[in-house]
């Protein structure tokens, strides 16, 4: 999937096929001649950026015990938890978007 908004370019590529010795999930990201990369959500390697260090994690952190955490907060009633329509109908929009995107091959604004 290609995205392209403000000048900006963002590209998805997710492949199941690869080598297994190369990192699964990476994010690179690149602006005014300094990068940033995130490889299977354990580390990050900045550079040019002044004041963010590199830095690796012992374990991989997707956000999955912290989305049970909320649920089971929202279930028990502790905690309000709802999208509110502006996200819900974004979402829905860039799904249905980037469904057709990959049908005919054209990228969308979003």
């Amino acid at each position: 999937m290609h995205l392209d908004w403000d000048g900006s370019i963002g590209t998805i590529h997710y492949f199941a096929n690869g080598s297994r010795k190369v990192p699964k999930e990476r994010f690179v990201g690149y602006a005014d001649g300094r990068t940033v990369v995130i490889e299977n959500f354990r580390g990050v390697r900045s550079f040019g950026f002044k004041g963010l260090k590199s830095e690796r994690l012992w374990s991989q952190q997707k956000g999955h015990a912290e989305c049970m955490d909320a649920f089971l907060r929202a279930v028990r009633g502790e905690e309000v938890v709802a999208p509110s329509w502006d996200e819900v109908r974004n979402v829905t929009r860039a799904t249905v978007l980037a469904r057709e995107a990959v049908r005919s091959g054209v990228a969308f604004r979003v």
